[in-house]
């Protein structure tokens, strides 16, 4: 497998996840008083467990993610760790998304000085592009953002307008217009929305094909859809099907926001595999439709075009059928756990904004520009 997931090697943690068995064992040998407290933890995680799939957050995810937001440093890798297991509050999911993307700083004194010097070269680089004229006032804002992005990426070309009809920029672009919807902060959204298509950019065309084989692969076999893939596949849909862009842009443009974040939560936490579980939702729901289609534009027009609150039980539904599966993070990861035992992939790499959860804070990689170290 060429690409490692960019966050694949998520440190166990005892304050997201109950203590490893044989740390139990050791602990419980020391004192019976752990013991206690180990099954008291055991059975909190239980219930939190339980409310996260009924849907109710738990108390104690609530508490956990404070407490791991308010480290010094913050650790980015049980952030990412807590984002793939837990359901995120809403009320701190950007903060959470930022921390793991490596968008603010991991040293809580250091946090408004790194901000300001997100929003500064935004700003900076938004003031050079008018003048220049290569963004407009009367462009839509995530199509002035998507020069940015080029921009900070070092691969804006002169003739920047032909540029943004390439996939590329059409893929920050829908990213940018989902994010848009969920802050009102232009940098907030700026920045986020380059960290996460800088992270589905990592995906390599190798694992690509092996997400897509996977998707295609549970299509044809699922007794729910195995007789649909046949008619999809008679009018030409299983070809035509954007699959590839719309895993390389998380959704986004194809569902509402508030079905997409609690996907992105997932992604931003490392996983690409829910997306697969995502496509294949997509596609049970709107099986009555698909049947009476019979060409692939209709189908993907019938796809593209479902309701809010249809999408967020999809979303809703994808998240749990992945959870039960084992939180795969790449197609191939076998086992539960296989996921922390990945090693990285350049390490460079694993945070796209560049922030690096070690302790080394000077090397940055030539295609990590714009990122801040704390």
């Amino acid at each position: 497998m060429a690409h490692p997931s960019p966050k694949a090697k998520v440190r166990h943690d005892s304050a997201v996840h109950p203590a490893a068995p044989d740390e139990e064992g050791r602990r419980a040998q020391s004192s019976s008083v752990s013991r206690s407290e180990s099954q008291h933890k055991d059975e909190r995680n239980f219930r939190s467990h339980y409310l996260g799939k009924v849907g109710l957050l738990g108390v104690d995810e609530k508490k956990t993610l404070e407490l791991l937001l308010n480290e010094d440093p913050v650790s980015i890798s049980k952030c990412a760790h807590f984002a793939i297991k837990c359901p995120v509050p809403s009320a701190r999911r950007l903060h959470l998304w930022k921390v793991i993307l490596g968008i603010t700083a991991s040293h809580q004194n250091n946090a408004d000085y790194v901000w300001k010097w997100r929003a500064k070269p935004y700003h900076d680089v938004m003031r050079a592009l008018k003048v220049m004229e290569k963004v407009h006032t009367t462009w839509p804002k995530a199509k002035n953002m998507a020069v940015a992005y080029l921009l900070f990426a070092k691969c804006l070309y002169f003739e920047s307008e032909k540029q943004l009809s390439q996939p590329r920029a059409q893929h920050f672009m829908a990213v940018a217009e989902t994010m848009t919807k969920l802050s009102e902060d232009e940098i907030e959204v700026f920045w986020i929305a380059k960290g996460l298509t800088q992270q589905l950019e990592t995906l390599s065309q190798e694992t690509m094909s092996e997400l897509n084989h996977s998707f295609l692969t549970k299509l044809g076999n699922s007794s729910t859809t195995s007789k649909l893939f046949g008619h999809l596949e008679k009018i030409g849909l299983i070809e035509e099907l954007p699959f590839e862009t719309w895993v390389r842009r998380g959704f986004a443009g194809v569902l509402h926001e508030a079905a997409l974040e609690k996907v992105w939560d997932k992604v931003i936490g490392g996983s690409f595999v829910i997306l697969i579980y995502l496509a294949i939702q997509l596609i049970e729901t709107t099986k009555t439709a698909l049947f009476g289609c019979q060409t692939p534009k209709e189908a993907i027009r019938c796809l593209t075009s479902t309701s809010e609150q249809t999408d967020e039980i999809m979303a809703q539904k994808a998240v749990e059928q992945w959870g039960l599966d084992g939180h795969q993070l790449l197609p191939g990861d076998g086992s539960k756990h296989h996921h922390h035992h990945h090693h990285h992939h350049h390490s460079q790499s694993r945070h796209p904004s560049g922030s690096l959860p070690s302790t080394n804070t000077t090397t940055r990689s030539p295609h990590q520009e714009g990122s801040i170290h704390s």
